[in-house]
């Protein structure tokens, strides 16, 4: 789990974002699910963007990184 939260925290803060493949092969099955449904949840919420495979925080997302980012983490 600090694998994907990781990825996340770091990954969304730059112009390359976090891709899907990396966030599946990293994330256990189990959890896979509920992170699906937080990025389209921000995504509805206009926090985040995607592009082909790729999650990247829009510009009203930059603006509430930390909140957007913490909605996404995985807790044990």
């Amino acid at each position: 789990l600090d694998k994907v939260n990781e990825y996340l925290m770091t990954g969304l803060r730059t112009m390359w974002g976090v891709e899907m493949n990396e966030l599946s092969s990293i994330c256990s099955e189990l959890h896979l699910p509920y992170l699906l449904e937080a990025l389209q949840t921000e995504t509805s919420l206009k926090n985040l963007m995607k592009e082909g495979d790729v999650w990247k925080l829009t510009q009203q997302g930059k603006l509430a990184a930390d909140k957007v980012i913490s909605n996404l983490f995985i807790v044990a």
